[in-house]
């Protein structure tokens, strides 16, 4: 198996999320993977609170960072690029994550 494919199950992302790559460092005690992902091209932008699709109104000011599980010996990172969208109900707001609650 490929090393993106496991890093898939293993992260338990969703078919719309593609991996672009993946780095295994050491910080602090613990290692520390750091994953790099995208949406997958073509997929719709939903609004971050209510989940209803909405036309994109800007890249969002760059990558965000998001702790996710550990995996066995090593803490982990998702890290994207989090483009914002214009909700006819809550205005310019984050896309919607399938790994991240709003706000966090």
């Amino acid at each position: 198996m490929r090393v993106k494919s496991v890093l898939t199950k293993v992260l338990g992302l969703c078919a719309s999320v593609v991996i672009c790559g993946w780095e295994l460092g050491h910080e602090g005690a613990r290692p520390k993977l750091v994953v790099t992902v995208r949406r997958k091209a073509g997929t719709r932008g939903r609004c971050g609170k209510c989940g209803v699709v909405a036309p994109w109104f800007d890249n969002g000011g760059g990558r965000r960072r998001w702790r996710h599980i550990d995996i066995g010996f090593a803490t982990s990172e998702l890290v994207a690029e989090a483009p914002r969208v214009s909700c006819p109900e809550h205005g310019p707001t984050v896309v919607e994550f399938s790994w991240a609650r709003h706000d966090s």
